[in-house]
């Protein structure tokens, strides 16, 4: 999947850090890195520190940027250790996959992740994760159902050439896998291990007419 950070549209400057392990760009690893736009490029900079204001080293310069981590697309690493991405308000949301910086029509910035990892920071947003444990059984395959709607509803997706949709309820309730409130902060878990299960039992099925 590739997901529109709504939010990031427009943003000059973009900071990412990682919490467990480093970010990587172009063959450098660092604790936090930050692209800025400068009108026809981006320069990367890095930090050898947690910081959604990395500057201290200039990495280099790219008209397209994409941010990872050594364990971004590995679904067993827990949500509070994937990538976090710096927001407008001061605070830090982690993404699983990786995360791109670019410019087809305006400033953009994409989470690219798989749809199963993506699905995880969608499903505990559109049903409570606390039906899995009612009715006897009964719950969980009332949020199985809801993840295949969601999984047919988000391939089914054409939001942009660029990005297949978008994080708001205009496309779909996608949040991610989870927040802090600082750079510095707790993190909250936004995945839940219920809907997770649901995920992993209808892997891969959809509704079709």
């Amino acid at each position: 999947m590739s997901v529109r950070l709504q939010a990031m549209d427009n943003q000059g400057s973009v900071g990412v850090v990682s919490y467990a392990g480093t970010v990587q760009w172009n063959g450098h690893t660092y604790p936090s890195m930050r692209a800025e736009w400068t009108g026809s490029t981006f320069n990367v900079f890095a930090s050898g520190s947690q910081t959604c204001g990395a500057a201290d080293i200039h990495l280099g310069t790219s008209a397209s940027v994409t941010f990872r981590t050594p364990n971004g697309d590995n679904p067993g690493v827990s949500p509070t250790d994937v990538l976090g991405v710096c927001q407008p308000n001061g605070s830090v949301v982690h993404y699983r996959g990786a995360i791109e910086v670019s410019v087809p029509d305006g400033l953009r910035t994409v989470n690219r992740l798989r749809t199963e990892d993506y699905l995880r920071g969608v499903v505990p947003r559109e049903v409570s994760a606390s039906w899995a444990d009612a009715g006897s059984g009964r719950g969980a395959q009332a949020v199985q159902a809801q993840a295949v709607a969601a999984r047919s509803y988000a391939l089914a997706a054409t939001h942009r050439a660029w990005a297949k949709t978008c994080d708001s309820t205009s496309c779909q309730a996608y949040g991610g896998a989870a927040r802090r409130d600082s750079v510095t902060g707790p993190p909250t878990q936004l995945e839940d291990y219920r809907t997770d299960q649901a995920i992993a039992a209808t892997a891969g099925e959809i509704r079709i007419w």
